[in-house]
């Protein structure tokens, strides 16, 4: 009588990205983020930069870095880098992941007061970024952040919500005059595979500016918070008989509310995102 043979290892179910949100895995990864932002008083294009490196199983380390150009001023800035770590804390047989994170913006962003091109830049760069990365943009400020998200995961379906609080504290410049502002944003993403290779995700996110004084929003309060939601497919391949992969995205977002949405600057957002893990 033969052996019986071992069943065949299967991979785990396949976890769909988000398009804006932070993945809850940490692995190595690297990849690239273009958008074009739409409005009726500009166009803007940031481009981000992810590097993900394992440290040790569940932990990495995490640096992320922009340029944002605004085609109407002819703007161009690189915004303050966010460097942090990402610990990935699977439960519950692993359908479920806890992703806990710790960062800070490293306050060496372009843009100071007098350079009006540039400081334009990094103002229309908040919006471009379904206001999801201000802490990026806020050169003037260093900013201490924390946050955490949590994904559900099946063969068939993804389901991720996030939640992060960032405190910027200014280190140059008194152009408004606020020494300190609280920014927090949550966000929930839900994706669905016809197929393996294939998702279909969906985003809704939500900023507000918790504590802020005199901030460069104008005359217009509305600008204190907004939502947005966005919509896309994101592909997952692998690339040969490798443990790599590669899962481009292409999405389109709108703001929905005062002053970016229907009856304000009315942003469209088309974005493409391509990271590769492994």
């Amino acid at each position: 009588m033969g052996t019986p043979s071992e069943p065949a290892p299967t991979e785990p179910p396949p976890y769909a990205m988000p398009f804006l949100l932070r993945p809850v895995t940490a692995g190595n990864l690297v990849g690239i983020d273009v958008s074009i932002a739409l409005a009726r008083s500009t166009t803007t294009i940031p481009i981000t930069w992810r590097f993900h490196k394992e440290i040790i199983p569940g932990l990495a380390a995490v640096l992320r870095w922009s340029i944002v150009h605004d085609v109407t001023v002819r703007g161009t800035s690189f915004v303050n880098p966010i460097l942090g770590a990402l610990y990935s804390i699977p439960l519950d047989r692993k359908r479920w992941t806890l992703g806990l994170f710790g960062g800070t913006t490293l306050p060496i962003g372009t843009g100071r007061a007098g350079d009006t091109s540039t400081v334009a830049a990094n103002l229309a760069g908040r919006p471009a970024r379904a206001a999801m990365d201000n802490a990026t943009f806020d050169v003037d400020f260093i900013a201490p952040m924390l946050g955490a998200g949590i994904a559900y995961v099946t063969d068939r379906i993804t389901a991720q919500m996030e939640l992060t609080l960032g405190e910027h504290v200014r280190v140059r410049g008194a152009a408004d005059g606020d020494k300190a502002r609280t920014n927090l944003t949550a966000a929930g993403h839900f994706a669905f595979f016809p197929i393996r290779e294939l998702s279909i995700g969906a985003e809704v996110r939500y900023q507000a500016w918790l504590v802020n004084g005199s901030m460069e929003i104008g005359n217009e309060p509305a600008a204190v918070d907004n939502w947005t939601i966005g919509i896309g497919p994101r592909g997952n391949f692998r690339l040969g008989q490798r443990d790599v992969w590669v899962r481009p995205a292409i999405s389109f977002s709108m703001s929905l509310d005062a002053p970016n949405g229907f009856a304000g600057e009315q942003y469209k957002i088309l974005q493409v995102d391509v990271p590769i893990v492994f």
